[in-house]
């Protein structure tokens, strides 16, 4: 497998454990907490983002890089833009033309949330 596909499968696998750390994040604080979607949504996505930064400089592109506060600021504008983009997903879906419920919206934004996150972070943050 050549770097370019391992560094992938790897940084999907750090996305997948991140994308169950969000959704279990989200739905306690949304379903057990009572907190409002959108809220739960962006906490649940803070805690996952943190979560696959490290994991990612570490094991995925097993950076060394003794800047990670530039690097983490880079992940997190990264991030940004990404919530902006999976809050923007689920609402279309879920509340604006009531295609899926929440979870289901979740699930869809997240996927392009994933390949957004690689590209910008491989070609910028851990180039």
């Amino acid at each position: 497998m050549t770097g370019f596909w391992l560094t992938f499968l790897k940084f999907f696998t750090v996305g997948g454990l991140g994308f169950g750390i969000d959704m279990l994040s989200t739905w306690m604080l949304k379903e057990k907490m009572a907190l409002a979607k959108f809220k739960s949504n962006t906490i649940g996505f803070i805690i996952g983002i943190v979560f696959r930064f490290f994991v990612n400089k570490l094991w995925t592109f097993q950076d060394t890089n003794p800047a990670w506060l530039k690097q983490i600021l880079q992940f997190g504008g990264i991030a940004l833009v990404g919530l902006g983009i999976v809050n923007g997903i689920i609402y279309l879906l879920d509340e604006r033309f009531k295609l899926l419920d929440f979870y289901k919206a979740k699930v869809i934004a997240m996927i392009v949330f994933m390949l957004w996150n690689f590209s910008a972070n491989y070609l910028w943050t851990f180039a």
